[in-house]
């Protein structure tokens, strides 16, 4: 599945980076325009991200977890959208819950394909980084809305890289096996 779809986790990633930087540039953001950039990216990455698991049902024995992680960000993405007038407070325990459900769902997905691929630490840490900080978003979330822009900042960034790095990964592995069940026989 990863190997078919490798091209889906750079432009991920790539729309991951381009947010965060965008987010670090106005840093003065206001809280109604984080929640709508917020909102967007987590709607956007939900559809994607459904797509992906309804690609590869047939394929993929737990598909569900792609579309799960869809859905999730669907109805968070929606949910976020339609509340234009939220708090920040209301905003940093929606992204909290957010991280935490995503990032655990990431985890295990990373577990599990520690036997089908290697590097399986950077799937591990692209979840448990959303998990660490909405952890921390519960536990304090008296944190003022510029901290959180740069937090989300930071975190969406990293996050991207790692998605571009594991999708460049993938797709180098995919390009070596498709270049070697090219390649004609040796003569016998």
């Amino acid at each position: 599945m990863l190997l078919r779809s490798w091209w889906v986790l750079v432009i991920r990633g790539l729309f991951a980076i381009l947010f965060g930087v965008i987010t670090l540039i106005w840093v003065d953001i206001t809280v109604f325009a984080l929640v709508t950039i917020f909102g967007a990216f987590t709607l956007l990455d939900g559809l994607i991200e459904i797509w992906v698991g309804f690609a590869n049902r047939g394929r993929e024995q737990h598909w569900w977890t792609d579309a799960l992680l869809g859905v999730v960000s669907v109805v968070i993405g929606v949910a976020i959208l339609a509340w234009p007038g939220i708090t920040a407070l209301a905003l940093i325990y929606v992204i909290a819950s957010w991280m935490i459900v995503i990032g655990g769902l990431m985890v295990y997905q990373g577990i599990r394909l520690r036997e089908d691929i290697t590097g399986e630490f950077w799937v591990v840490s692209t979840g448990a980084l959303p998990l660490v900080l909405g952890i921390g978003f519960m536990i304090f979330p008296g944190a003022g809305a510029v901290s959180l822009a740069w937090l989300i900042a930071l975190y969406i960034i990293l996050l991207g890289v790692l998605m571009v790095k594991i999708g460049w990964g993938v797709g180098k592995i995919e390009r070596n096996l498709r270049a070697e069940a090219t390649r004609p026989p040796p003569p016998a």
